[in-house]
């Protein structure tokens, strides 16, 4: 899990920017946590570096709907983590219900990343 550390406080931080900008009460600062998250986002999947706990999670907020998750291939994962980084900078330039997407997203990669990295810092999984 070691290259996820601090990714769901980055994804966090990146859904409250993402969220400001909606309300219209932007901070240019905040956009800084959003190019981050698409930096680290683009890194993952451009190397293809995600392990198979990775792979899983990002499968599962990508496609939450266990439906939409059959079929699906882990060299599916990478080209939408990848598309995933590239809409998220720019998001700025999207209409306001896909912004409310990506930063639903955020908040969902905040939530997923923080739960496997529990499970493996509780030691709950070997």
């Amino acid at each position: 899990m070691r290259n996820y550390e601090n990714l769901d406080f980055l994804a966090s931080l990146s859904a409250i920017a993402i969220d400001s900008h909606i309300t219209e009460q932007a901070n240019k600062k905040n956009y800084s946590n959003v190019r981050d998250l698409s930096k680290r986002l683009r890194m993952l999947s451009n190397k293809e570096e995600l392990d198979p706990t990775g792979l899983l999670m990002f499968a599962k907020v990508i496609w939450p709907n266990d439906e939409d998750l059959k079929g699906k291939k882990d060299c599916d994962v990478y080209p939408q983590v990848n598309l995933l980084a590239k809409d998220l900078a720019c998001f700025k330039e999207f209409p306001i219900e896909r912004q409310k997407e990506l930063r639903n997203v955020c908040v969902g990669l905040s939530k997923k990343v923080a739960h496997y990295s529990n499970l493996y810092g509780l030691k709950l999984v070997s």
